[in-house]
């Protein structure tokens, strides 16, 4: 049982149709729970590639080998490419961090001690519209902000009602 598994999973020749039904299944009910739970794509798209990457270099470099299986380059380029795209939703994800922190720290500082709770993060070129709540409250504020010298902070002559569409 164990092995079939394995074969299903790595075996291009044997299982090809059974390992694209499994891939589109699991990328709709990644994306499905995504949207359910409003995980953000950047996320979603990471930990999808991430398990493309770790399935795909143990085919590679052990499936391979037990099987006594020659490496096909076709393979081996497109480990490289995921691997590249690995790197580039990891760099959208600590993007996508780094922005949800700052302003975070930005809006908490703007209204002192108060617990906030970001619900959403728009972006309008050089401005962010940012839209919270307040300790736990069911009125759901919104302010612009934009960075200043690595800093985030509040643009005080602007509405909500200004986002362009």
């Amino acid at each position: 049982m164990k092995r079939k598994w394995f074969d299903v999973i790595f075996d291009d020749h044997q299982y090809k149709f059974q390992k694209v039904l499994i891939f589109i299944i699991g990328y709709l009910l990644v994306l499905a729970l995504g949207w359910a739970f409003q995980v953000p794509i950047e996320y979603l798209f990471f930990g999808l590639t991430f398990l493309l990457v770790s399935a795909l270099a143990l085919k590679v470099f052990w499936f391979n080998r037990v099987r006594r299986l020659q490496t096909s380059t076709s393979d081996k380029v497109v480990l490289v490419l995921l691997f590249l795209l690995f790197i580039g939703a990891s760099a959208m994800v600590m993007q996508e961090s780094r922005l949800q922190g700052a302003v975070q720290d930005a809006v908490e500082e703007t209204l002192g001690e108060e617990a906030v709770s970001i619900k959403q993060i728009d972006s309008y070129q050089d401005q962010y519209l940012v839209w919270y709540t307040v300790d736990g409250g069911e009125e759901v504020l919104t302010s612009w902000y934009e960075w200043d010298d690595g800093d985030m902070v509040r643009v005080e002559n602007r509405s909500a009602d200004e986002a362009e569409e």
